[in-house]
């Protein structure tokens, strides 16, 4: 070993020496940390012995300082938190709050304690969930949280919700359609609930199925939407076959005549050549009318002798 090397080594032994071991039992604790770690740790456990659970339990889980500047004290908080919360989740499932009570149970584990059983905590999830069917968010939070967990415990259960709230929105898209033939809104919606159950794909058909029925009435307004719901389903080759539908259409109305309708559909199309050109026949068939018109106008005013 060369003096250089040894050098290097003596120089990190002696930084390794000199720094401490942060809040090590408290060894690195100012005096003002130790006091608020330990009034903060005290108050929780006289509230606790009091019965006044949830002051115990949000002195707790409040940000106090560090804890290991008290003695014992991340044991004593971890305590704390893991009686406080147990209780107050039982009260709050009793009461019918399951919601609440869910957050009560798992809170030990969102704290660091992933080994803390979270069986009262999937109880009270799957009664919030079938207690709110109909309220995507909870619904939403609660696939959310079994599919995470170990073994996906009642997750059959919450998709079947999510099936069910799908369901719902289908059918009173429905309804919707045969008054209006805009239900975007409800397909958006449908696709929400059924995306939590794995079955997004069943609005997205819907909207095909849509998109059929609109292409085949020949209206500018039909196959425009019928476009947006091909968009919404994601299928580009149906999408295809709606342009190729509106550059027919656009055929048609420029062999009659009508080169305002033919350019509102060539754009639908794609076809921006076309577009064009019938935009020009238009402005020449508009300027004709216009010349006839002042022609008639003078015709008229000369007989009447104007």
């Amino acid at each position: 070993m060369n003096t250089t090397t040894k050098f290097i080594f003596v120089a990190i032994a002696l930084a390794v020496s000199a720094a401490p071991a942060a809040f090590a039992d408290g060894e690195a604790c100012s005096a003002s940390n130790k006091k608020e770690a330990e009034g903060a740790l005290r108050k929780a456990e006289e509230a606790e012995k009091a019965g006044r659970n949830k002051d115990a339990y949000q002195t707790a889980t409040s940000s106090f300082g560090e804890p290991a500047c008290a003695a014992n004290g991340y044991k004593r908080r971890d305590g704390l938190i893991e009686r406080t919360s147990r209780k107050l989740g039982a009260e709050s499932e009793k009461a019918g709050r399951f919601g609440e009570a869910f957050e009560y149970y798992r809170a030990p584990h969102q704290r660091g304690r992933l080994d803390y059983p979270l069986a009262d905590a999937d109880r009270a999830m799957l009664k919030h969930a079938k207690g709110n069917p109909d309220n995507y968010k909870i619904v939403s939070q609660a696939v959310s949280y079994f599919d995470s967990r170990e073994g996906k415990p009642n997750l059959k259960d919450v998709r079947s919700l999510a099936r069910s709230g799908g369901d719902k929105v289908l059918a009173k898209e429905e309804k919707s359609f045969a008054l209006h033939k805009d239900t975007f809104g409800e397909l958006r919606t449908a696709r929400q609930w059924l995306d939590l159950a794995g079955e997004g794909k069943r609005a997205n058909a819907r909207a095909e199925q849509r998109g059929d029925a609109l292409l085949g009435d020949g209206t500018v307004k039909s196959v425009e939407r019928a476009l947006r719901y091909y968009d919404f389903a994601e299928n580009k080759g149906k999408e295809k076959k709606a342009q190729e539908r509106a550059g027919k259409l656009g055929d048609e109305a420029a062999r009659k005549g009508d080169h305002g309708l033919a350019a509102r559909f060539y754009a639908l199309s794609g076809d921006e050549a076309k577009a064009a050109a019938v935009e020009k026949q238009k402005e020449k068939a508009e300027t004709k009318r216009q010349g006839k018109f002042k022609q008639d106008q003078k015709s008229l005013e000369k007989e009447l002798g104007f």
